[in-house]
């Protein structure tokens, strides 16, 4: 069994600790915390970079840390004395079948850019791209806020009503009503939740926040259900009965102006499950495209199609390519520029 050191001691090394049990011996965490400096995860002892011990690096090192270009901790880790330095998703992704990780995907090649309203979204694409065909990355800097970027905070700021298709553990609907005092929240939840749907009733309970307790459903009513990723709770590869209704049949009569989409499944089936109520509504779109080639490749044209009268922007949140976010802008909400 073949032993590996993971790079990060966050939610992806943790969640590449789960999924690697079995499959390969997990002989340490390295991470760049203080607080975590000698102790451990799940019997796993964590390192600084500096004190880890020089057995350990004939094992095969994972980068789970996707806040910090790949290339730079690459460098260091080989200058440590690691041989073979890899993203963790791609090494768990070695693990299971292509189908199964989300996350780890590579194209042979993606031609094109699409029609974006400011530079920033060209270098960030052509990051994204360059991520996703050889594995490098740039030294461009990320934009911080994720779903709810500084450059659009004004735009935002003027939307009254999120619908979220993916509550996970709330974090985003506070980040909504944080910026929109009078704001409301409409939200579907996963299957399984990070927290569950009864604790997210407790904590909202009183604000204006309704929860479907569902997920939102292709345009033929179904959902494409891949449960195992390089997130948890997608850490166990589990059958599921998914309970789904489509954005048009959920906000039939109910108005919303930001439409945040993020889904364990393909977001393109999702979005063409609200394409009446999009036209109708017209909202501000911050829709998650790196997780599948497809949604990389078909949601900015399809959106671009649909959405007349809206600006483009596309921003990387992360280096390693699954944080890549598509916003759609109605030209009514750009103060007129």
């Amino acid at each position: 069994m073949e032993k590996v050191v993971i790079y990060g001691a966050g939610n992806m090394g943790r969640a590449a600790l789960e999924l690697l049990r079995g499959r390969c011996e997990v002989t340490g965490f390295i991470d760049g915390n203080p607080a975590l400096w000698g102790s451990s995860i799940s019997g796993v002892p964590v390192w600084s970079l500096s004190n880890t011990p020089e057995e350990l690096c004939d094992a095969a090192a994972l980068v789970a840390m996707a806040v910090c270009p790949f290339s730079s901790i690459r460098k260091s880790l080989l200058g440590l004395g690691f041989q073979r330095v890899v993203p963790a998703g791609d090494y768990v992704n070695a693990q299971y079948t292509q189908d199964e990780i989300l996350n780890t995907w590579r194209a042979r090649d993606l031609h094109g850019t699409p029609s974006f309203a400011d530079e920033k979204s060209v270098l960030d694409y052509r990051a994204a791209c360059q991520w996703f065909t050889q594995r490098t990355d740039g030294e461009q800097a990320l934009e911080g806020s994720k779903y709810f970027p500084e450059f659009l905070n004004a735009q935002i700021s003027q939307c009254g009503i999120m619908l979220d298709t993916a509550a996970l553990d709330g974090g985003y609907i506070d980040s909504f009503l944080q910026r929109n005092k009078d704001g409301r929240v409409y939200s579907y939840v996963l299957t399984p939740q990070t927290v569950s749907i009864q604790s997210l009733l407790e904590k909202y309970q009183g604000r204006p926040v309704s929860f479907f307790e569902c997920e939102a459903a292709g345009q033929d009513g179904t959902l494409n259900c891949r449960r195992i990723g390089l997130m948890r709770p997608f850490t166990q590869k589990q059958m599921y009965a998914v309970p789904v209704k489509t954005i048009d049949t959920a906000m039939e009569d109910t108005a919303f102006d930001y439409l945040r989409c993020y889904s364990m499944s393909e977001a393109l089936p999702i979005l063409r499950g609200g394409k009446r109520s999009i036209h109708k509504y017209r909202p501000l779109i911050a829709v998650n495209i790196g997780h599948y080639q497809s949604d990389f490749l078909q949601v900015p044209p399809y959106l671009i199609e649909q959405c007349v009268n809206y600006k483009f922007y596309f921003r990387m949140h992360s280096y390693q390519g699954n944080d890549c976010i598509l916003y759609a802008v109605p030209c009514e909400k750009t103060d007129g520029s």
